[in-house]
């Protein structure tokens, strides 16, 4: 979405918890409990049925054939991962080759430790959640 709104000059980028997966484990993903991992293996196929698999730069921006990060439509960027969530080293990946992509705006990780994907809709008064809203609301005020 962010490669996409590129022409529109948007000026930051936020993923929550974002949904990036790869052919190939990495990180936490291969000790993650194999119920989990199936689970993710199987829903990309599901969500996007016209997919090539998990390479796909849909839902792996990394991966082989994607399109260069540093082509970014927008400023900022502002990566959000949960702690416990499977999906936290895609995040981190995901947010290290923004950083080494030559893209020329700020980029921003925020790691919630102790947190699963999405607590924030789960426990939203939570200290985390909470604190989770300030930065966000933060970061779209220094639009």
């Amino acid at each position: 979405m962010g490669m996409r709104a590129g022409s529109m000059g948007l000026a930051g980028l936020v993923l929550i918890h974002p949904y990036f997966w790869g052919s190939e484990p990495i990180g936490s993903e291969e000790s993650a409990d194999p119920r989990r991992k199936s689970i993710m293996d199987r829903l990309w196929r599901i969500v996007n049925l016209g997919s090539t698999g998990h390479d796909d730069p849909l839902i792996n921006p990394v991966g082989p054939g994607a399109p260069s990060l540093a082509g970014l439509g927008c400023a900022r960027v502002m990566v959000y991962v949960a702690g416990k969530d499977i999906l936290k080293d895609r995040g981190r990946l995901y947010y290290e080759s923004v950083l080494k992509s030559g893209f020329k705006g700020k980029v921003e990780m925020v790691e919630t430790e102790g947190e699963e994907h999405c607590f924030h809709i789960f426990d939203y008064d939570c200290d985390n959640s909470v604190e989770f809203m300030k930065r966000l609301v933060s970061f779209i005020g220094e639009a």
